[in-house]
């Protein structure tokens, strides 16, 4: 019912930010994190080991949740850097018994 208001209110939704050192700092870390646990699940294809994996892809995640204004202001790199070992991880958990 309220939806003919909602034109009226302004979103920059093109506006990129700069993500602060400190976070992509932090997204670095769990990116290198998540690397560690896909390796272990490829040599020991065992549901603990898909677990960690999982967990820690979970946390690189929302770290890259909140540097999601900054994909455009240089820091795409870590966008693709994960977006490598998600892929991986699916060819690697594709088959899992």
């Amino acid at each position: 019912m309220m939806a003919a208001t909602f034109t009226k209110l302004r979103w920059d939704t093109n506006r990129y930010q700069r993500v602060s050192n400190e976070l992509a700092e932090s997204i670095e870390k769990a990116i290198d994190r998540s690397q560690k646990p896909l390796d272990r699940f490829k040599n020991d294809k065992t549901l603990k080991n898909a677990v960690f994996l999982c967990e820690d892809d979970r946390w690189t995640m929302l770290l890259l949740f909140l540097a999601r204004a900054g994909y455009s202001s240089g820091h795409n790199k870590l966008f693709d850097d994960f977006r490598k070992i998600v892929d991986a991880a699916i060819v690697v958990t594709t088959y899992f018994p």
